[in-house]
């Protein structure tokens, strides 16, 4: 019996110890990958954000031509020379070829 309570005051310590040590490095381990996550999103949020604006730049830019090509039909140009002419109210442009 006095061999069993030796050995257990003996193992008992050296296994704790190993138990913390083994809980450090887990939690070290735990704390980088989570670091590693989070980095990880930052990354997926900015590319995210990128396309997003790429969206609306083609959004636009596709707007932009089907408005310019419809106008184009309808027989609208593009000046050459604008004269402005003004009164006390109103400014009127008038397209002089």
């Amino acid at each position: 019996m006095k061999n069993i309570g030796v050995a257990a005051t003996i193992l008992l310590p050296i296994i704790a110890i190993l138990l913390i040590v083994s809980q450090f490095i887990c939690t070290n381990e735990l704390v980088a990958i989570s670091s590693s996550v989070k980095q990880m999103d930052s990354e997926i949020e900015k590319t995210q954000a990128s396309i997003e604006d790429f969206e609306q730049q083609i959004a636009s830019a596709s707007s932009f031509a089907a408005i310019s090509k419809k106008a184009e039909e309808l027989g609208f140009i593009v000046p050459q020379k604008a004269v402005a002419l003004t009164s006390s109210q109103f400014t009127v442009a008038l397209h002089t070829q």
